[in-house]
C-alpha cells in the first residue's frame, strides 16, 4: 500500500525545450518542484537537433535556459530566462545531433523530430534558437546568479525604473515594528456625561514586519494578556460584563504541580501576500 503523496511530490512539473510527446522532449526532460522559491533547473538548447551552422552551434553551446521558481503573490510561478554557463555539463554530449539517445524504429532523417499531436514545432523552436543567437551577439548574456536575481525580481522592472535588477536588493528595505504596553484603561461616557463602562487591557503587545518592495509576506501580530469590561450602569444585574475565566488556569496549575507560563487571552495574527 502506497502512502499518500506529499505536497512536494504533487507540486512537480516536467520541463523540456521540445514537446514531451516527441523523442527529443523525452531525452531533454527535467523535473522541478514548485514548493521552494529559488529552486532552479538548466536546459541546454544546443542539444536540440536543429539545422544550424557550426558558428551558430558554437554561439548556442555556452547558453542555457534557466528556470527559476518565483513568487507571484500567493502563487508559485516558473520563470525562464537566458544565462551564460561557463562550465561544461555536456560531457556526454551527443556528437551526432541527428541521432537520438533513445532507440526508436523511426529515426530516419526525414521524420519530424519535434512533432507532437499532429503538429510540428520545428519552425518555432528553430526561430527561438536563432533569436537567442542574435541576442548573444548584440548583448551580454548574464551569468547564473544575475539571471536568477532577474527572474526573482521580474515583477519589479517597471516599478524600479532601471535596467539593472541587481540594484533592486539595495533599494529594498525591511521594516520591523514592535510595541509592548503594560496596560490600558478605557472609560466609556454617555452624553450626561456619566461613566457607563470601563474596559481594562493588560500586557498588550504588537509586532509587525514587512519590506519596502513587498516581495515577501507582511505579518502583523497583536496579543492581549487580559481583557475586562466593567458595567457601571446603575442597578445593572452584572457588574462585570466581560472577563477571562481564571478557573481553567487554576485547574491547569494544579495538574502541572505549579504555576504555568502566562499565555495571552487573545492573539490576532494577520499575513498579507506580496504584491503581484
Amino acid at each position: 500500500h502506497r502512502k499518500e503523496a506529499t505536497l512536494s511530490e504533487l507540486l512537480q512539473v516536467r520541463v523540456a525545450l521540445a514537446p514531451l510527446s516527441c523523442r527529443v522532449g523525452i531525452e531533454m526532460v527535467k523535473v522541478i518542484g514548485l514548493t521552494t522559491v529559488g529552486e532552479t533547473i538548466r536546459l541546454n538548447p544546443s542539444k536540440l537537433p536543429l539545422a544550424l551552422s557550426e558558428e551558430g552551434r558554437e554561439k548556442l553551446r555556452p547558453i542555457r535556459v534557466l528556470g527559476v521558481v518565483a513568487s507571484d503573490g500567493p502563487t508559485r510561478v516558473l520563470r525562464f530566462c537566458l544565462m551564460a554557463y561557463q562550465e561544461s555539463d555536456d560531457v556526454f554530449r551527443n556528437a551526432f545531433v541527428d541521432v537520438s539517445y533513445v532507440a526508436s524504429s523511426s529515426n530516419r532523417p526525414e521524420d519530424r523530430l519535434l512533432a507532437a499531436s499532429q503538429k510540428d514545432y520545428t519552425s518555432e523552436v528553430l526561430k527561438a534558437a536563432v533569436d537567442v543567437i542574435y541576442i548573444s551577439k548584440s548583448e551580454t548574456i548574464p551569468n547564473e546568479l544575475d539571471a536568477k536575481r532577474r527572474a526573482l525580481f521580474a515583477g519589479f522592472n517597471n516599478r524600479v525604473g532601471g535596467d539593472d535588477i541587481a540594484a533592486v536588493g539595495a533599494l529594498d528595505k525591511i521594516y520591523s515594528f514592535r510595541a509592548e504596553f503594560s496596560g490600558f484603561i478605557l472609560s466609556l461616557v454617555d452624553s450626561a456625561p456619566s461613566e457607563i463602562a470601563v474596559a481594562s487591557l493588560r500586557n498588550v503587545n504588537a509586532l509587525a514586519r514587512w519590506n519596502a518592495l513587498r516581495t515577501t509576506d507582511a505579518s502583523l501580530i497583536l496579543s492581549i494578556g487580559w481583557l475586562q469590561v466593567d458595567n457601571h450602569v446603575p442597578s445593572a444585574p452584572f457588574k462585570v460584563a466581560i472577563r477571562p475565566d481564571t478557573s481553567i488556569k487554576q485547574t491547569l496549575d494544579v495538574h502541572d504541580g505549579g504555576e504555568s507560563e502566562p499565555s495571552p487571552l487573545l492573539v490576532i495574527a494577520l499575513a498579507f501576500a506580496p504584491k503581484h
